[in-house]
């Protein structure tokens, strides 16, 4: 469930819009902070007609971002992270640690007439070895463990 899942969501270079998320790391690991988060407001989830939401972990979120932007049907991937905790606002250098909790996730907005989750989750399972515990690839560290977080029952199936 979203209520169970901590998850901040980031402006990237690629020009998602700033209202729907919280902060973001750039190429360069500095971390860009939208007004409204500022002030305290959490932006990760807001529904919106005709769009489906799945947040997946594995590896390095860039790789995975650029994946999921290339699918028909998506209409936004945003590098963020997952499952920290809530007391932590997650940086790219503070979860570089490994210490944190968080995991490197992409947010997936997508239109299921279009593109259906279960196309989705192939083009994931094409690219991550989810039985990797702490890795994938050359990436190293608990912030890189595989996960698929849903937003709502009809996802979970």
């Amino acid at each position: 469930m979203l209520s169970a899942l901590v998850v901040a969501f980031l402006l990237s270079a690629c020009g998602v819009k700033e209202e729907t998320l919280v902060s973001s790391p750039n190429q360069a690991g500095e971390d860009e902070t939208s007004d409204l988060a500022k002030e305290g407001f959490d932006q990760t989830y807001v529904k919106k007609d005709g769009i489906e939401v799945i947040y997946l972990a594995g590896g390095c979120f860039w790789g995975l971002e650029k994946l999921m932007q290339t699918l028909p049907g998506v209409v936004s991937a945003v590098s963020g992270y997952a499952n920290g905790s809530a007391d932590l606002v997650p940086t790219y250098e503070k979860v570089s640690t490994g210490n944190t909790g968080y995991r490197e996730t992409v947010r997936v907005e997508y239109k299921p007439d279009v593109v259906s989750l279960d196309a989705i989750l192939f083009a994931y399972f094409q690219v991550i070895d989810p039985t990797i515990e702490n890795a994938q690839g050359n990436d190293r560290g608990t912030q890189y463990q595989t996960g698929v977080y849903y937003t709502d029952e009809s996802a979970r199936g």
